[in-house]
């Protein structure tokens, strides 16, 4: 049960990379034109890299950030149970 939920935790933060990274290229943050002279908003190649490199960080931090929430979860998950005090037996000589 445990590893089911790990796995689909794991799903929900590749998937939410993957979300944040296509609204990132929707938004206009990455170009895909590698070709411009630099006038009139046209990006030269190394403004559209610049682009990119951020956006893939940013990508890469999401993704960072849900894999670190998903092993807490699965190392709470596995943690061993609290034992419950000992109640002390009497102990009676045969």
């Amino acid at each position: 049960m445990r590893q089911q939920q790990v796995r689909v935790l794991l799903v929900v933060c590749v998937i939410a990379g993957l979300w944040y990274g296509r609204e990132a290229i929707d938004r206009g943050m990455i170009t895909t034109s590698f070709t411009g002279s630099g006038a009139a908003g046209s990006p030269v190649w190394w403004e559209t890299y610049l682009e990119f490199q951020r956006a893939a960080w940013r990508s890469l931090i999401g993704l960072g950030v849900g894999m670190a929430i998903m092993i807490g979860v699965a190392l709470w998950s596995h943690r061993s149970p609290a034992v419950p005090a000992a109640t002390p037996v009497p102990v009676t000589d045969q």
